[in-house]
């Protein structure tokens, strides 16, 4: 073979090694899609930040966020493999496992910020023969409900009644009367009472404020097949409550006020007014759920017969990443 013959061929092979190398590398930089479902309400708030902040920084995560407008509509959503994960009520986490579908609870980033409104002032007893506004008939907020309401010996479906509503549509149905009172997070509370439709109702702070609501639930498969990935997300969502936190301390949530307006469209007075003043006891922060609450909210489920099949908690809680990231973070 003629030398010129072997130097092409030498040169063929070696540009088709780097092809190689170069698509090798390119496959192992690409990113994976991770679906986020989010609701307009401010304890949701760390899912915007993130991505606002860092999706364009993400190595591994290529974020994909995307808006619904009730609890139902998102739990659905996540039952159909529209979305990998959101932060849903615990009761319809607990609701998904009974049903079988293979989700995993991996922690929660909020706590509290719901309230309960009502068009007169008074107490809870004052709720009799009212028709009060949840996110649906399976949240957290219907089940606080029962028992509080419960201990001043007002019966559901009897004494009053619940409805689940459409965020969309929940100030338009106070103002129709369609409503008499609402139990959501805010900011609708803070909405009802700039309007003049609502007033807080007495005594609830202590039963009803801070409280865990939500859970932050994952479908199974894409933390055994992204389990890099997920840990990315979760870092960028705990820097997402830092920087939250941050925001409302120094300067009362002004820059989350402007964030949030192309994402919830909320009027950024009212946000203010909202975060600033830590209406529903309102706390971000990547953490871990505790076992115990998780289970004191099953056996609520069970005896208001809205779970009827057994759950095996262990199975469904998977806190390790979460584990790992605040641990680091704090030692930071």
């Amino acid at each position: 073979m003629k030398r010129v013959d072997i130097k092409l061929v030498m040169s063929i092979l070696f540009i088709g090694f780097l092809l190689s190398c170069f698509v090798q590398e390119a496959a192992s930089k690409e990113k994976v899609h991770l679906h986020v479902g989010y609701l307009p309400l401010l304890p949701q708030l760390p899912l915007v930040v993130s991505y606002e902040n860092d999706r364009m920084t993400l190595e591994r995560v290529e974020l994909d966020l995307i808006r619904y407008n009730s609890y139902n509509a998102l739990e659905a959503a996540l039952r159909a493999g529209a979305i990998d994960v959101a932060s849903i009520p615990v009761p319809m986490a607990l609701g998904m496992a009974a049903d079988g579908y293979l989700v995993k609870i991996i922690g929660a980033f909020h706590m509290g910020g719901g309230r309960l409104m009502a068009k007169n002032s008074g107490g809870f007893e004052m709720l009799r023969d009212k028709l009060i506004g949840v996110p649906g008939l399976d949240s957290d907020e219907n089940l606080m409900l029962n028992q509080i309401l419960s201990a001043v010996n007002l019966r559901p479906g009897l004494d009053y009644k619940t409805i689940g509503v459409p965020l969309n549509s929940v100030i338009n149905d106070l103002k129709s009367g369609r409503l008499d009172a609402i139990s959501l997070p805010e900011p609708y509370g803070s909405i009802a009472e700039k309007e003049k439709l609502c007033v807080e109702v007495d005594g609830q702070k202590d039963q009803l404020a801070g409280k865990l609501r939500t859970v932050l639930v994952i479908r199974s498969e894409v933390i055994e097949k992204n389990e890099p990935v997920v840990k990315e997300w979760l870092k960028s969502l705990i820097s997402s409550c830092y920087f939250i936190e941050n925001d409302i301390s120094k300067s009362n949530a002004r820059q989350i006020a402007i964030i949030q307006s192309a994402y919830f469209n909320f009027p950024k007075s009212i946000v203010i007014e909202s975060l600033s003043n830590r209406k529903g006891g309102i706390k971000f922060g990547l953490f871990i759920p505790s076992n115990n609450a998780i289970k004191k909210i099953l056996d609520r489920t069970s005896q208001m017969k809205m779970i009827t099949k057994s759950i095996d908690l262990d199975n469904l809680i998977d806190f390790k990443l979460v584990e790992q990231i605040t641990k680091k973070a704090k030692t930071k």
